[in-house]
């Protein structure tokens, strides 16, 4: 019916859909008076029959800021086309919405603190139908990148102790297996570089076992990346490491 307010070649350009009732309101232009309030039958069903079934977010590597690629899986019973609107809220903020739209994604810019990411699907979104399981959603934070860690903590243990320049020394000299704290294991990892570099000269070597031994045994200099006045256990976010300790 739509095609036919404004016959010929010109486009009515219909918008402003408004259900009220058994209603559909909308703007369109017959060509001859211009743009007018237009009404057709409409009926809503009573229950809508589209489900979402799941929804998935990617986005950087330890939830970092950045971009998040969002994506929707749903089914409808009757075949219908499906509708989604996604939306993204940090906290207790406005949202940010995408939608409706016939795509199943969205992406979002997302910086640091508890987001919630939701989306609605329907196979009508001029009705007010939502079926009780058409919404997904998921809630995740988005934080600084890079693990917190106790700088000099070479084994991971979340305690500055000992064991680390121990757990150096049996890898730089006796053919120790077991891995370092961060990134692949390997004292050449940037991570382990910054977190066992005690001077810094950009290396892991001797120097920053004994180093290490210093501090912990007879009055020594602390760790470059320590924090003042929590030397031995306060932490500090590093690159390619793991959370080993709580701020």
């Amino acid at each position: 019916m739509l095609s036919d307010i404004r016959r010929g070649l010109g486009a009515s350009v219909p918008s402003e859909f408004t259900v009220l009732g058994d209603q559909l309101f909308f703007a369109a232009d017959d060509g001859t008076h211009g743009r007018e309030l237009w009404a057709v039958p409409f009926s809503c069903p009573e229950q809508s029959d589209t489900r979402c079934l799941g929804l998935e977010v990617a986005g950087p590597a330890a939830n970092a800021p950045g971009v998040y690629q969002v994506t929707a899986t749903a089914a409808d019973d009757s075949g219908d086309t499906i509708t989604y609107i996604f939306e993204a809220r940090k906290d207790t903020g406005a949202p940010v919405v995408v939608g409706p739209q016939e795509g199943n994604a969205a992406s979002f810019e997302l910086d640091l603190g508890t987001w919630t990411i939701s989306v609605v699907v329907d196979d009508d979104p001029y009705c007010s139908d939502t079926a009780a399981d058409a919404i997904c959603s998921t809630t995740f934070e988005v934080k600084e990148p890079g693990g917190l860690v106790i700088p000099g903590d070479a084994n991971g243990d979340g305690t500055l102790d000992l064991s680390d320049p121990v757990a150096v020394l049996g890898i730089l000299f006796l053919g120790s297996t077991t891995p370092l704290s961060c990134g692949n294991g390997d004292p050449l990892d940037p991570g382990n570089v910054s977190l066992l570099d005690w001077q810094p000269d950009g290396d892991v070597d001797l120097s920053d076992a004994v180093a290490s031994l210093s501090f912990l045994f007879v009055g020594g200099g602390p760790h470059c990346l320590a924090v003042p006045g929590a030397e031995a256990e306060g932490c500090v976010r590093i690159l390619d490491c793991p959370d080993r300790c709580e701020e």
